[in-house]
């Protein structure tokens, strides 16, 4: 089974963090999409195959409801990472299937939250394909 680079969405309304974050993860080979328009994101989503979206809490329409009501489509196959939220507005997101809440100025962090999701899934496909064999 060949290993194709993780696939990341970043969504947020400040374009320092949108070019900052997609830096460190195209630097690390991780195929990265930006946009800080909800809107292109959920479209992006229903028609790409994404790996993690991170997503920034402040971008114009976007809350935990329909944030989780356009993404669901991708529940199965996708891990949601959550970029600086306040705690209250976090624990909102966490109940929609959000694995994580991550300081967006961190991109360190950020890094190695997509880096521990990839890990996971990729472990959770061979064993499946191991599993099918």
């Amino acid at each position: 089974m060949s290993e194709r680079p993780c696939k990341v969405l970043i969504l947020d309304s400040d374009p320092d963090v949108l070019t900052l974050l997609e830096h460190v993860l195209e630097s690390a080979g991780i195929d990265t999409t930006i946009t800080w328009n909800y809107i292109e994101a959920r479209e992006l989503a229903q028609n790409n195959s994404f790996d993690v979206i991170l997503a920034g809490g402040y971008a114009p329409g976007f809350t935990a409801e329909a944030f989780w009501r356009d993404f669901k489509a991708n529940a199965a196959s996708c891990s949601y990472l959550l970029l600086g939220a306040s705690e209250r507005e976090a624990e909102r997101f966490l109940g929609h299937r959000v694995a994580e809440v991550i300081p967006k100025r961190d991109p360190l962090r950020v890094l190695e939250e997509v880096q521990k999701c990839w890990r996971a899934k990729t472990l959770n496909q061979r064993r499946l394909h191991q599993a099918v064999s």
